[in-house]
């Protein structure tokens, strides 16, 4: 098995805790909501918030991963990393198969294709510098159906040959740029990302710098996030995200890794609450653990959440597991708990992970994520301690940022029901987002701050309500 170096910023960094100003009491205002619809509501931002916790718990105890020659690599960054392979290797099929017909002369063109299906336009193409012995690969997707929020996606890849084309033993990948667009009315504007390898063992890559810049709608408080990883050959290296917002403020992770398979890792908020924890990678024995501690500012509803994780990987098709429970204190001496588990494998250059959590209180649920193509979405089911039925599906983008949708059937649920309950919410890096629940007829607005408070409207009336139940 061989390890590759890159991180997932997703997995490291979606739940970027970066704080915003702590809602008014949840007891103001003058909106009456069901119960089912407050209730209901929270849903939506606890479903975000175990998927991060999932993503971080991997990212964070897999600096880097096993896996085997033709299995992909982690998500999101890491599919940047996982991206240039594949196109590495198409490129090296395709120039193979055209050269001999080509007559090049400097940067040539030898492979051009445009084609359209399922309502996307997609053109591929292929250079090759006799000179270097270094070949190009573009593939830009420029028409998407109607439903989509993309309207341009493009890669470039930079590999070397070695200038023996018809041998891709021992191609490296140099570089990769990606950029991609959104629609005008969409949350992210546009995503910028970059890998830039600085070292390799034989073809393989053994050490770079990953770095992605995602710019958002005027509407959205998050206005810039700047990522960047670097990674050295010896597996130690760091992590830093940036986070500013539209008032002039900013926040940041730092996430430290030591060759012994350890780390570090601290996040400051915008109000000046500080995380802090720990983490064990499996990669030296296959077993480790994650541990994080965070604590409230005076006046919040909350004190203090404790999470930690047992982690491990089974051989020999590298599954990854995790044990993970997750306390919440709060300010009224409440105790409320919660425990998951989470495995992880990937076959065939599609990565499945399959969250399963539970609470004492009797809910439960099960979200399976599948990230294949560059593209990751979530399929789920939830069952409330109420007994209300939920299917739950989500689109996840490269910068952390993400679009949930869920319907909520009333007990006993049978397939074919009406939902008496439709919830759409996008949510930035930070665990903030907004979007609208419907129920009798009446379409709500809902804000989330990344605080555990939420504020629903409804024409000039509101109400804030607590997202921990």
């Amino acid at each position: 098995m061989r390890r590759t170096i890159f991180l997932s910023f997703i997995a490291l960094v979606l739940i970027s805790l970066v704080g915003c100003q702590q809602l008014s009491n949840p007891e103001e205002g003058n909106l009456e909501l069901a119960p089912v619809v407050e209730q209901q509501a929270a849903l939506g931002w606890q479903i975000n918030r175990m998927v991060s916790s999932g993503n971080e718990i991997e990212g964070l105890t897999q600096s880097s991963q096993y896996f085997e020659e033709e299995s992909p690599d982690l998500p999101n960054s890491a599919n940047l990393k996982l991206q240039a392979k594949t196109l590495k290797k198409s490129a090296a099929y395709l120039l193979s198969s055209n050269y001999a017909a080509s007559k090049t002369n400097g940067d040539s063109l030898i492979y051009f294709r445009e084609s359209y299906i399922g309502g996307k336009g997609k053109r591929v193409a292929v250079y090759y510098f006799a000179e270097t012995g270094k070949a190009r690969i573009y593939e830009v997707y420029f028409q998407y159906p109607e439903w989509s929020n993309f309207i341009y996606d493009s890669t470039e890849v930079v590999f070397d040959l070695n200038f023996t084309i018809w041998d891709n033993s021992d191609d490296r990948v140099e570089s990769l740029y990606k950029i991609q667009n959104f629609k005008e009315t969409f949350a992210v504007q546009s995503i910028l990302a970059t890998v830039q390898v600085t070292d390799w063992e034989g073809a393989e890559i053994s050490g770079g710098i990953v770095t992605k810049d995602a710019y958002y709608h005027s509407s959205r408080f998050l206005s810039h996030l700047h990522q960047q990883v670097e990674l050295n050959p010896d597996s130690s290296g760091s992590l830093r995200e940036d986070l500013d917002f539209r008032d002039g403020s900013a926040a940041y992770t730092m996430v430290t890794f030591n060759a012994d398979n350890t780390g570090s890792f601290s996040k400051k908020r915008r109000d000046g609450t500080v995380i802090s924890g720990e983490f064990d990678s499996v990669e030296d024995d296959l077993e480790g653990y994650y541990k994080e501690t965070t604590d409230f500012p005076e006046g919040r509803y909350i004190d203090k959440i404790s999470k930690s994780a047992i982690v491990s990987i089974t051989l020999p098709d590298s599954i990854f597991n995790a044990d993970f429970s997750e306390i919440v204190y709060f300010k009224s001496g409440r105790i409320d708990s919660s425990s998951a588990s989470i495995r992880v494998w990937e076959q065939d250059s599609v990565k499945t992970t399959v969250l399963e959590q539970s609470k004492p209180n009797g809910a439960h649920g099960k979200l399976t994520i599948v990230e294949k193509g560059g593209e990751s979405t979530l399929e789920g089911t939830w069952t409330s301690r109420d007994g209300y039925f939920i299917i739950i599906s989500a689109e996840y983008y490269i910068d952390g940022s993400s679009h949930l949708h869920y319907e909520v059937y009333a007990p006993p649920y049978t397939p074919g029901d009406d939902p008496i309950i439709i919830a759409d919410y996008y949510f930035s890096p930070d665990q903030t987002g907004n979007g609208t629940i419907t129920h009798n007829g009446n379409t709500y607005q809902v804000n989330f701050s990344d605080t555990g408070q939420a504020k629903i409207s409804l024409d000039n009336k509101s109400k804030n309500i607590n997202l921990f139940k």
